[in-house]
Parts: C-alpha cells; sequence; structure tokens
C-alpha cells in the first residue's frame, strides 16, 4: 500500500526549495510492484521507496529518474533517464532509493550533498 505525502527538496547549492508530491511505498508489496507497467510522466508524483538500496527497471514502460539518500535524507547520487529493464543499486549507506518522472530530478535541480525529506505541506499542483 502507498500513501500519499510531500517531499522537501531542498537543494543548498542553488538556493531552492521545493514541495513535490510523493507516493511513499513502505510495504514490501508496494515496494515490489513500484511503477511497474506504468509510463510516469513529468510532475506526477514520486514514488519513495523505503528501506530500498537497488532497484529494478523491468516491467516500466518508459525511462525514469532515480535518487538514492541516505537515512538522514541526504541525497547520495542521481541517475537520470534510467532505461526499462536495467539494475541499479545505490551508493554504500543508501536508505531509501526515490523514483522520479523522466526529467524531474533536473527539473527540481537534485544532486549529490541536498536534502530531501518527508515533510508537512502541500505540494504545487
Amino acid at each position: 500500500m502507498t500513501r500519499r505525502v510531500t517531499m522537501l527538496v531542498h537543494a543548498a547549492a542553488r538556493g531552492r526549495t521545493e514541495l513535490v508530491r510523493v507516493d511513499l511505498a513502505a510495504s514490501p508489496l508496494a515496494r515490489l510492484r513500484g511503477w511497474i507497467g506504468r509510463r510516469p510522466a513529468t510532475g506526477e508524483a514520486a514514488l519513495w521507496l523505503v528501506g530500498v538500496r537497488g532497484i529494478h527497471t523491468f516491467g516500466l514502460r518508459g525511462p525514469i529518474d532515480v535518487v538514492f539518500v541516505d537515512a538522514r535524507g541526504r541525497v547520495l547520487g542521481v541517475r537520470a533517464r534510467v532505461a526499462p529493464r536495467r539494475l541499479l543499486i545505490g551508493p554504500r549507506g543508501t536508505h531509501a532509493t526515490v523514483e522520479l518522472p523522466p526529467g524531474d530530478a533536473a527539473r527540481l535541480g537534485v544532486a549529490p550533498g541536498d536534502r530531501l525529506r518527508l515533510a508537512a505541506g502541500r505540494p504545487r499542483p
């Protein structure tokens, strides 16, 4: 089961902070299902996979952006436009993986060292 929440993206080096819709996948079934069989569209909610260091894109219908974060929400790595049928393992220290529609990581300015956290508040439509 996924739960819709808000993610705060703080890109300190660029002086930007944005609120983004995110589906929190905390259960084993929600993490396993992910976006299989879908083609995420730009501006769609991101998918935050709790406790996941590695992902696969088997079964996806198009590319996605992938962000690896540590337990404090610090971005450890970003992979843009990962094609279907790929396997990715995050860097050492990865605590969660965030899947974004293709191009959203660049649009939001997400880079290693930035902070992502789940936050109260309403995202932009």
